[in-house]
């Protein structure tokens, strides 16, 4: 029920900045996103994204993720950015899957930094996270500094808890790759937990890089390879990673869509 939520409000964000803003982008049967005056590329963008995940318990080959992946750049600066993922396990059946990851962001520059307000649903091995938080992003020649603070829920099938958390990544360019640093942090308190913050913990870090084949192979390709190591534990009896379950490496593939229809 909450995938579907996620999925309309995906569709239904993006499809009202379209039709509030892009006036003469023509929208239809053909996948114009080209402006058919001026020839100027369309402020829409949207992707679609495969990974496979590879880890000890599953081998070379084991969870699939497909989805899609939206933004919508307003004439004022501002942008929505929208995420929806799916998640196909070793052993399911051929065509079932269930919720990895879905974001809905409104971001907005001020000067040199942007912010962000966002609402994220992302699994993390047997565990949810749903949180609302607050971005930054900021450029420090020759690196990049994201980060945010967020708050919500933290869940694993009948155990639930607060979850308060922060994010911080470092990332760099040079030329056609880029490579980050990211860790997420957070505390996690079960009902009944009588300290401030809680005693249980998550902790997730994401060595990554991304390559932009578009101008060499004149097609709009983006590879993506990520390290993770990821750990959580509900404290107070509650449960605990499996160790098995720590690192994985994810290596995806995303093609734009809006680029690739309109030839730009």
């Amino acid at each position: 029920m909450l995938s579907r939520t996620l999925l309309t409000a995906f569709l239904l964000s993006l499809g009202i900045a379209c039709r509030a803003q892009i006036k003469p982008v023509r929208l239809d049967s053909s996948f114009t996103f080209l402006d058919t005056a001026g020839g100027k590329k369309s402020p829409f963008d949207l992707s679609i994204r495969a990974a496979n995940e590879s880890n000890w318990a599953d081998g070379v080959f084991g969870p699939f993720t497909y989805g899609l992946i939206g933004q919508y750049s307003f004439p004022a600066g501002m942008e929505l950015d929208a995420t929806f993922i799916r998640m196909h396990e070793p052993g399911m059946r051929t065509f079932d899957s269930f919720l990895d990851e879905g974001q809905l962001s409104l971001r907005m520059p001020l000067g040199s930094t942007t912010f962000a307000a966002t609402i994220w649903k992302n699994r993390m091995m047997d565990m949810y996270t749903t949180l609302g938080g607050l971005e930054f992003s900021h450029p420090l020649a020759p690196i990049t500094i994201e980060g945010g603070l967020y708050a919500g829920t933290a869940s694993r099938y009948e155990v639930s808890g607060r979850f308060l958390g922060a994010r911080l990544r470092v990332a760099a360019e040079f030329g056609n790759l880029e490579i980050g640093l990211e860790h997420i942090a957070g505390t996690i308190q079960l009902p009944g937990d009588p300290t401030a913050f809680g005693v249980g913990l998550l902790h997730h870090t994401t060595l990554d890089a991304a390559l932009d084949l578009a101008e060499s192979i004149k097609f709009p390709l983006h590879l993506t390879l990520g390290v993770e190591r990821r750990y959580f534990n509900f404290g107070d009896s509650g449960p605990v990673n499996e160790p098995i379950d720590t690192y994985i490496i994810v290596f995806g593939a995303e093609v734009s869509i809006s680029e690739w229809v309109g030839g730009t």
